[in-house]
């Protein structure tokens, strides 16, 4: 049996206050902040020989995962399974899609993949892969999730093997430094 190594990957930060429906495409797109964590995620990623990019269908985590394609010379591919945990959604119908998504995915040739979702369930995955090892204790994250935006966790195993999942990235979210004002540089405040 082939031993897999996935990358699951929440997508970056996104912007908030647009009105615009959290669950649903297209969602809220990147915030500038996201877009930094996506290129600190996609460095991050490099050279760990992913071969396939998956995505949800939301523009939160198509950007995500474009920023990680363009870095690594991938195209990205979307997948409706991976979405968000939509309203009305139970866990175990978002579980139940997650294990479809996987399924179909771990009958693929390629043997080290990137999936960018959302927390819920990746979480969720994560938790099934584990048979319930990882309990995500002591992880919480603004808006209450236990991956932070551009977060990564590594899972390695097998079809009817165990696996095992690590958390190995958070991105870092210092702001983008500001133009350095004339004053400070020496110049005289009139």
């Amino acid at each position: 049996m082939t031993c897999k190594t996935i990358y699951l990957i929440r997508h970056a930060a996104p912007q908030e206050g647009t009105g615009i429906a959290y669950d649903v495409p297209p969602g809220p797109p990147l915030s500038e902040a996201g877009q930094r964590e996506a290129r600190q995620m996609a460095e991050f990623l490099a050279g760990r020989g992913i071969q396939r990019i998956v995505h949800s269908p939301l523009d939160r985590t198509a950007m995500t995962a474009e920023a990680l394609g363009t870095r690594l010379g991938l195209p990205v591919v979307l997948d409706v399974d991976l979405a968000e945990h939509r309203r009305g959604e139970t866990a175990d119908e978002v579980r139940a899609r997650m294990q479809g998504f996987f399924a179909r995915e771990m009958a693929r040739p390629e043997t080290v993949l990137a999936f960018v979702s959302h927390g819920s369930p990746l979480k969720l995955l994560i938790e099934w892969l584990t048979d319930g090892r990882e309990r995500f204790v002591g992880m919480r994250f603004p808006g209450h999730n236990v991956i932070p935006t551009a977060g990564v966790w590594q899972a390695r195993g097998g079809l009817g093997a165990p696996w095992e999942a690590l958390f190995i990235f958070q991105p870092n979210i210092m702001p983008a430094p500001e133009p350095t004002p004339v004053w400070a540089g020496g110049g005289r405040v009139a």
